[in-house]
């Protein structure tokens, strides 16, 4: 099932056309139409996951549960997040509001393993 069809299915569950619904949420006309042959922004795909109580994941297609989003996190999950390095939330929250496409975000991982190989290339002076 695609993005399309369960955004079309859960609109359907709740009497909703997809122009009806587009138009709730600011959208253009066939905007959710379009997203078979492209791709949503997260900002869009997030305000209908929001708007139909559902996660983005279940949108997306990663899980069949529509109310994953409302479960809590496993210990498991938790212990990894707190071992993540608090670099890594640093980079998000200086990211979060650029809106980057998908070809932005692979740009920019080019750069920096581009970065990190000149770094780890340059001789080091000792001038000791």
């Amino acid at each position: 099932m695609t993005i399309t069809d369960r955004i079309r299915a859960l609109a359907r569950e709740r009497g909703l056309s997809l122009t009806a619904l587009e138009q709730t949420l600011g959208l253009g006309n066939g905007t959710v139409s379009r997203w078979s042959t492209s791709s949503p922004t997260a900002e869009k795909l997030g305000r209908i996951a929001q708007y139909l109580d559902v996660s983005v994941d279940y949108l997306l297609g990663n899980t069949d549960n529509p109310i994953s989003h409302k479960m809590p996190a496993s210990p498991e999950y938790l212990q990894k997040l707190s071992e993540l390095p608090a670099l890594y939330f640093r980079l998000f929250q200086g990211i979060e509001d650029l809106d980057l496409s998908q070809q932005d975000v692979d740009f920019i991982l080019d750069v920096a393993r581009s970065y990190k190989i000149t770094k780890q290339e340059e001789p080091k002076n000792d001038q000791s």
